[in-house]
């Protein structure tokens, strides 16, 4: 009897052993990739969520303004040139706004009730993170009169920078919890 392998059945044995290992590779390769889509969205989430709660939580509580923070006194909420930014004054008496820049969701908050002291654009301070990018955003202001609840509908795409296919459209709309009666 013959000890050891025939050259075929060595080469049926690599063979094999090549198709198991690059499929092998190939999951590999698939599963890193959906983990790295997975952890792109997480992030997009993170900050889709975290404007949403922080910014939701002072466009809720605005208050009436004077004139001094926004143009028409009465109001709760104004709306920039391109409806992009939204200004009101806060339930601290600060003028506040939030607004598009640099592919960021930034904000401006004034020393006091006034818009003059909100700063440059240049000292607005980013809400979302470097690593996504917000490609658009609105704010439509409906109700904003005596007789009705002031709503304001907030519509965005954002996008993961490192991983271009993690993107996102979020819209959502706040009501205001004090009716200033």
């Amino acid at each position: 009897m013959k000890k050891g392998m025939s050259l075929i059945e060595l080469m049926v044995a690599i063979t094999l052993l090549t198709i198991v290992i690059s499929a092998a590779i190939s999951l590999s390769v698939s599963l890193i990739h959906q983990e790295r889509r997975s952890l792109a969205t997480q992030n997009i989430m993170d900050n889709s969520s975290y404007f949403l709660e922080y910014g939701g939580r002072f466009i809720r509580m605005a208050q009436k303004d004077d004139g001094s923070c926004i143009t028409t006194a009465g109001l709760n909420y104004e709306n920039g040139a391109d409806a992009t930014s939204i200004r009101f004054l806060d339930y601290e008496d600060h003028c506040h706004e939030f607004l598009l820049a640099d592919g960021q969701i930034k904000e401006r908050v004034s020393s006091d009730n006034t818009s003059g002291n909100l700063g440059s654009l240049e000292s607005a301070v980013a809400i979302t993170s470097p690593k996504a990018t917000v490609s658009s955003l609105s704010f439509a202001i409906n109700g904003d009169d005596a007789s009705h609840q002031p709503r304001v509908t907030i519509k965005f795409a954002i996008q993961n920078n490192a991983f271009q296919e993690a993107l996102m459209d979020v819209e959502t709309t706040i009501s205001q919890r004090n009716l200033n009666s």
